[in-house]
């Protein structure tokens, strides 16, 4: 590749990683009903220059799915040494990092997993991945009740008030009132709901 041809190639680049960033806000507040116009405004360019870059929403969509099921934080959780609890932790800390990009991630598929406008292809592969991040809740919960740092009790009861929590906290991370996102809880205040009591 010729020198002059770098910059050109970097710039093409950093408007294509602004249009998905767009794309993935969006996402995450209008669910599959977002347009190319709501994400071309989101990303600050014309809808013109968005299809430039991407052929449809489609398109985005599949892109951001592609990315997420490369996050590091979910690829990597277990081989973090400690216990379930402190993978527990790693992973709800980097899901609820409201300046970064799992959040939003997280809330697009909740939107989008049920709505039956989305195209198959791209709900297999989003089913897919949801299952995935059910079932390394699910084991976590499972582990850390085997050996005593998670509350016993119905696991599945524990599993559904996790994920009822993540999804609310997602929503007020990506929709709150700013004072809301400034006392935005850390893990370790989720985290509560799946401690053993005191005493026991």
């Amino acid at each position: 590749m010729a020198a002059s041809e770098k910059p050109h190639d970097d710039a093409r680049e950093m408007q294509r990683l602004n249009i998905l960033s767009g794309a993935r806000s969006v996402f995450a507040r209008k669910g599959w009903s977002a347009t190319m116009a709501d994400i071309a405004e989101a990303a600050n360019v014309s809808q013109g220059l968005a299809y430039r870059y991407f052929p449809s929403k489609e398109a985005i969509y599949a892109e951001l799915l592609n990315r997420a099921s490369h996050l590091e934080a979910f690829e990597n959780v277990r081989t973090i040494d400690g216990s379930a609890m402190d993978k527990l932790r790693y992973l709800i800390n980097e899901l609820l990092d409201i300046n970064d990009t799992h959040i939003e991630l997280f809330r697009l598929s909740v939107l989008t997993l049920h709505d039956d406008a989305l195209p198959s292809a791209l709900r297999a592969e989003l089913e897919e991945q949801a299952e995935a991040f059910r079932s390394l809740l699910q084991s976590l919960i499972a582990e850390g009740q085997q050996t005593g740092v998670i509350a016993p009790g119905n696991p599945q009861q524990l599993f559904v008030a996790l994920l009822a929590f993540l999804n609310g906290l997602c929503i007020m991370g990506i929709q709150g009132s700013e004072n809301a996102k400034r006392h935005f809880p850390d893990a370790d205040i989720v985290l509560r709901i799946l401690q053993p009591p005191a005493n026991s």
